[in-house]
């Protein structure tokens, strides 16, 4: 009904019995992920719902990587990684949790994706990045790995230089956009590749007749003034 948690209007939730239906972790998660942490934010125990499913993810990729013994990560994981262990330190530090969550939630569902996961020493980075916002499952799956002594006394993992391994370059004509293109980074800085590959598009094809004029930025977008 929109009221403020208070033991006089009888609906305090408590957290023992939330805890035992979802679990610490999941339940840490959730509050952090409810919403900025200076604002007030409606209880949904459905939320917690994928907040639960969010720490099955990573014990259940975790051990599968664990059973493959990866000698190297997958490329783009290896960068993604990068930049969530940069993202939920500088995020940790603003009290901005909700984000930090958010991005570690789009990592995994990238991480489930990949046709090769993460090698042992990625698995290590990650599992440490996600420590403060796990605490539970990422010890136990700390000594999965066979790492000696808590998870919480390892130290921030170092992020590394991001070397991107993909480029998604916007699409536009007289300067709407008309759609994108995900190339390898290579590819992405380069002029006439991006144009041959963005004008065989239909798409944006049907825009482009008669003369036009290239507006390119490498890497990140290509627009089509058309008609000059």
């Amino acid at each position: 009904d929109g009221k403020k948690m208070s033991k006089s209007l009888g609906n305090v939730i408590n957290p023992d019995e939330v805890v035992a239906e979802f679990g610490a972790d999941a339940v840490r998660i959730y509050e952090m992920f409810m919403g900025p942490w200076d604002q007030a934010i409606a209880w949904s125990p459905r939320s917690l719902i994928g907040c639960r499913r969010f720490v099955e993810k990573i014990w259940e990729m975790t051990n599968r990587d664990i059973a493959n013994n990866w000698k190297e990560s997958d490329g783009k994981l290896a960068v993604e990684l990068n930049k969530l262990i940069k993202k939920v330190a500088d995020d940790i530090a603003a009290l901005k949790f909700n984000t930090a969550v958010a991005a570690a939630m789009k990592f995994a569902n990238g991480w489930a994706a990949a046709k090769t996961g993460l090698s042992k020493a990625d698995m290590k980075r990650l599992l440490a990045v996600l420590a403060p916002l796990a605490p539970f499952v990422t010890e136990e799956l700390w000594h999965e790995l066979g790492e000696p002594g808590s998870i919480h006394l390892s130290g921030w993992p170092e992020a590394g230089a991001v070397k991107e391994t993909e480029a998604t370059i916007v699409i536009q004509v007289n300067g709407k956009m008309r759609g994108s293109l995900i190339l390898p980074a290579t590819e992405g800085q380069e002029e006439k590749r991006v144009t041959e590959a963005a004008l065989l598009d239909e798409r944006v094809a049907k825009w482009v007749s008669g003369e036009y004029k290239v507006v390119f930025v490498p890497g990140r977008l290509i627009n089509f003034v058309a008609g000059v």
